[in-house]
């Protein structure tokens, strides 16, 4: 009767330990075949460009993460996230510039309370949420928000560099507050949101020969209630290098963010507008970078349609202004809640200076299956 008891509490309180914590395996599988045409003519001369074949992460980058939570008491809990990219058309780790090992997309451990929820470690940034969340497909490839700008061989960032940089490695905080959240970062990152040593000295028998130092910062500000989300967000990348006592390098971008969306139930409505400014003050140049993004989902049963126009201005420093427009279209049909087909073609127009004889677009048509797990 005694071991039988014992052996009843020892299942007890193995199942109140489980119910105390949690750890979950996901990920999303995102497959589809791909065709991209492309021109560019700079004065008279024109090059054409077209691919064709599998892809992975058309409309999500493909991912596999482990997420967990434990209950520490008092409403505190302790808090953990990784998730790695990968590639689901050939299988390979790492994809769309995330690292080629390890947990690239997201790696975090935090707390979580009344207060909110703080995580260190490698997380988006309050910009890119934004965009996301106000953006008709979600940044996927073919979304006209947070395109690449200085998209045209004229320029010497070609097609290299987006208006929004979308992670960064440091410490983040989410907290709500009767319908306002509010999320905030601070990360010796820089802006590629690549981790760095916040400041790095060399001193050789007492004298700074050499000094590094990054550092990114961020704040949002945003409102859900019933159909009607709205944000307004901005963030600053900065680094700076020195030696013997010389800048010979110091840098700065800023971006920054405002959108909604709003469901009228029949059909949801988005719109942002993203600033990004790149400044070299060794060299002495201002680049600005300027994008409006309206679009539309409908729902019909299982499938649902999207259409999105994007409109992009940049401003090199001294230089002609570029202007381009972005055209997306598509439909989504869902087999369950895990599982979807899709269909896309979009038109973005590169960055066309008339001046100097600077034009071109390109088309890319894309089906694929996403796969949620």
């Amino acid at each position: 009767m005694k071991k039988s008891l014992i052996a009843i509490a020892a299942l007890a309180a193995v199942g109140a330990a489980s119910a105390q914590s949690s750890v979950t395996l996901y990920g999303l599988a995102d497959t589809g075949l791909q065709y991209t045409n492309s021109k560019v003519k700079v004065g008279d001369v024109t090059t054409k460009t077209s691919e064709f074949g599998a892809n992975s992460g058309m409309l999500n980058g493909s991912r596999l993460g482990v997420k967990g939570a434990e209950d520490l008491g008092n409403g505190l809990k302790a808090t953990f996230n990784y998730e790695l990219g990968f590639n689901s058309a050939n299988g390979n780790f790492g994809t769309n510039g995330e690292a080629t090992s390890g947990f690239g997309r997201k790696a975090t451990v935090g707390l979580a309370g009344n207060f909110g929820h703080v995580r260190i470690g490698r997380d988006n940034t309050v910009v890119d949420n934004l965009v996301t969340a106000t953006s008709a497909d979600a940044q996927s490839t073919v979304d006209t928000a947070d395109r690449a700008y200085g998209r045209t061989t004229g320029r010497a960032n070609d097609g290299t560099t987006d208006m929004v940089t979308d992670r960064a490695n440091g410490v983040h905080y989410d907290g709500n507050f009767s319908g306002v959240a509010v999320s905030a970062f601070v990360a010796p990152s820089d802006a590629n949101g690549n981790g760095a040593t916040f400041q790095k000295k060399t001193k050789v028998d007492g004298t700074t020969t050499f000094e590094e130092r990054q550092l990114g910062y961020g704040l949002s500000v945003g409102y859900a209630n019933g159909p009607l989300t709205a944000g307004v967000a901005a963030q600053q990348f900065t680094s700076k290098e020195s030696s013997a006592g010389v800048t010979t390098a110091k840098y700065s971008q800023t971006q920054a963010a405002v959108g909604g969306a709003y469901d009228f139930n029949v059909a949801k409505v988005y719109a942002n507008y993203i600033y990004n400014r790149d400044k070299n003050t060794v060299a002495g140049t201002t680049d600005k970078h300027n994008e409006a993004n309206v679009g539309v989902t409908v729902p019909f049963g299982a499938a649902s349609f999207v259409a999105e126009y994007g409109y992009n201005y940049d401003k090199p420093n001294n230089a002609e202004a570029l202007r381009s427009h972005d055209v997306t279209l598509g439909a989504n049909y869902a087999f369950s809640k895990r599982t979807d087909v899709y269909a896309r073609a979009a038109y973005q127009g590169l960055l066309k200076a008339s001046d100097s004889g600077i034009s071109g677009n390109q088309q890319t048509y894309a089906v694929g299956l996403r796969h949620r797990f």
